[in-house]
């Protein structure tokens, strides 16, 4: 068994008038109520475990241990009732009982809430697949199982005329700063009303975690073995190849040389291998001389084109790719 640790923050969500606008009818007898609200998934567990997992695993046999460690979102909502400061409940006696502080709040909310604009309500849903599978192909959302989690989980976010916090592991989580993922299952974030026009909220999201599996048979063929000669015009020394597991790019010159992911533009390759060192790729990720880089996108993972460009006369570079 192989195991792999990994860290990440998961692309932030933005949430406006337009995003993820649903409309529910709702039936009480004898009323019936139809409002309209943002849902939007936050937190993917399965497509994290997905981007983690190692090219070379055995889907059937990785398992992942993920944990959240943070969760906020912050938000700016013109569109609502700016609340009286007056009317906001502080206490300074310190003989006030938790009791009494927490009657004050209730009060505050049933009088300043959404229903009469001062404030938009937050939700927090668990979608829960009991027969996921890692890599079943998802396609209905409403086959999931909706549930709300079995504590408090909404809230009021209120216009203080200034961007405003809001910390989400407190409402997840009863005790500690993080919780426990799991791949069946995703964290949606409801917005009631839905956002007006100028409102946002931005969420933020960071993760770590580990996979532990076993490496599948993979037959690997040597695609391209070869040395090549660069000058300080761009050269392409790896085609697109969807089904690249490797490559090796050796400068074997006395002079840096520039590479670059994708289009070939003159202007875009600045990244740097210097004389005698070697760019590595493997298991998704790349590193020079065993050192990993924080390469500013992921165009690499995708078999895209490799490009070079000596930085002064003429140089000679290797490079050896293996696919599958």
């Amino acid at each position: 068994m192989y195991q792999v640790p990994f860290t990440g923050e998961i692309n932030k969500v933005i949430i406006d008038k337009n995003t993820g606008v649903r409309t529910v009818t709702t039936q009480y007898e004898p009323t019936i109520e139809t409002y309209t609200f943002n849902r939007v998934s936050i937190v993917s567990w399965r497509d994290i475990a997905l981007k983690h997992l190692p090219v070379d695993a055995d889907i059937n046999t990785a398992m992942f241990e993920l944990k959240c460690e943070y969760l906020h979102f912050d938000y700016l909502i013109p569109s609502r009732v700016v609340v009286p400061s007056s009317a906001i409940p502080v206490s300074n006696d310190l003989r006030d009982t938790d009791l009494i502080r927490q009657t004050r709040a209730i009060e505050f909310k049933n009088k300043f809430n959404r229903d009469n604009n001062y404030a938009f309500e937050f939700r927090l849903v668990e979608y829960y697949d009991p027969n996921y599978q890692l890599g079943d192909i998802f396609q209905n959302e409403n086959l999931w199982l909706d549930s709300l989690l079995d504590y408090p989980t909404s809230d009021l976010i209120y216009n203080n005329r200034l961007p405003g916090f809001i910390d989400l592991i407190p409402y997840v989580v009863k005790n500690g700063s993080i919780f426990f993922g799991d791949i069946k299952k995703q964290l949606m974030l409801e917005i009631l009303p839905v956002l007006q026009n100028d409102d946002i909220i931005c969420v933020t999201c960071g993760y770590t975690g580990s996979v532990t599996y076993e490496k599948k048979p993979i037959e690997l063929i040597n695609s391209k073995s070869e040395n090549v000669n660069i000058t300080t015009e761009t050269t392409k020394v790896l085609n697109t190849n969807n089904r690249r597991y490797a490559f090796y790019l050796s400068n074997n010159s006395t002079v840096d040389i520039y590479y670059h992911f994708g289009i070939n533009s003159n202007n875009s390759i600045k990244l740097k291998l210097k004389p005698g060192s070697t760019l590595i790729y493997e298991n998704k990720s790349l590193n020079i001389d065993g050192d990993e880089i924080n390469y500013p996108d992921k165009r690499y993972v995708n078999g895209l084109p490799l490009w070079l460009k000596s930085s002064s006369g003429n140089a000679q570079v290797s490079i050896e790719e293996l696919s599958f």
